[in-house]
């Protein structure tokens, strides 16, 4: 199951990383894809897909208030972000891998910050969040 999911991560973060990066949006469309892809992983272990639910809707929970908080609609995490996180999230199952990948993700994304600013030569108001994401769980996976 593992190197199932290592594929699922690998096309759709290549997909949806590479439609993140030219238009800073993220496709609902592509989320849907994307979750109904995590969702089938547990055909083969049913057991766990109430776990990998129950997790999901934790942290939808506890990201959706990031959405009403913020000031500039130019800036910040977007409503695509949060919700790939959840996707991942399902797809990941129980959090310890998901806490593996959102740290990965926040480093990658604070060296991408710093990259982007010496080349340049000012801070960028916007980023690319879904490839720093999809590294992160590709790297958590196990």
């Amino acid at each position: 199951m593992t190197t199932l999911r290592f594929l699922i991560l690998l096309i759709f973060g290549i997909l949806i990383s590479i439609h993140d990066i030219r238009t800073r949006k993220i496709p609902n469309a592509s989320l849907g894809i994307f979750a109904i892809a995590s969702l089938a992983i547990y055909l083969r272990a049913p057991g766990q897909i109430l776990s990998a639910l129950l997790s999901a809707t934790i942290v939808a929970i506890l990201l959706l208030p990031v959405l009403f908080f913020r000031r500039d609609s130019e800036s910040g995490i977007g409503g695509g972000d949060i919700k790939l996180i959840i996707v991942l999230t399902l797809l990941l199952g129980k959090g310890g891998a998901l806490i593996a990948a959102l740290i990965v993700a926040l480093f990658v994304a604070g060296f991408q910050i710093g990259l982007l600013s010496l080349i340049r030569r000012r801070f960028t108001r916007t980023l690319a969040f879904a490839p720093a994401l999809f590294l992160g769980a590709l790297l958590a996976v196990n």
